[in-house]
């Protein structure tokens, strides 16, 4: 009898759970069929720059991996200049501006480590001109650097961070 309850039970909350997600997925559906036919194209777009601005990090972080790692940030910066003149929207341009301040800071550290202090600092001012125009003012070099780094640092997956020497 108990078993009995125990199952009959089950079937309740089984048809429950499943209006209720049935619910949701039709909330969710309606609430984003709301856009009216000119918001979709820039939201389209946004979101194909931000897709594309993942895709140049990643294929950037595996042509590093893959031997070329002098020359990660240098050609991770030149391709984010390129979508940078191809951005349509000015939300994908301010992503990518933030990305090219990080880019440019991580550069510069690289270039501090092997003791080309002027390109480094070539790379810090781009760095310090990007993001002033994002409305960053009055960082010194070191907190830019450290901004950059944790910044970093939260993108790349625990798993990958094990062994690796810094970036």
């Amino acid at each position: 009898m108990a078993l009995g309850i125990l199952v009959l039970s089950f079937w309740p909350g089984r048809m429950l759970g499943v209006r209720a997600a049935r619910y949701w997925y039709h909330h969710q559906e309606r609430r984003l069929g709301t856009l009216d036919a000119s918001q979709r194209p820039h939201l389209e777009s946004v979101l194909s720059e931000l897709v594309t601005v993942e895709e140049l990090r990643v294929v950037s972080d595996a042509v590093s991996e893959a031997g070329a790692k002098n020359q990660r940030w240098p050609r991770y910066i030149r391709g984010l200049n390129r979508l940078k003149q191809k951005s349509r929207t000015q939300e994908g341009r301010s992503v990518i501006d933030l990305e090219l301040g990080i880019a440019y800071v991580m550069a510069a550290t690289v270039e501090e480590q092997d003791n080309n202090n002027e390109v480094a600092a070539h790379y810090m001012e781009s760095a310090r001109s990007v993001l002033q125009s994002l409305g960053w003012q009055g960082y010194s070099d070191d907190a830019l650097t450290s901004a950059a780094k944790r910044e970093s640092d939260r993108r790349e997956p625990a798993s990958l961070k094990k062994g690796k020497e810094p970036r």
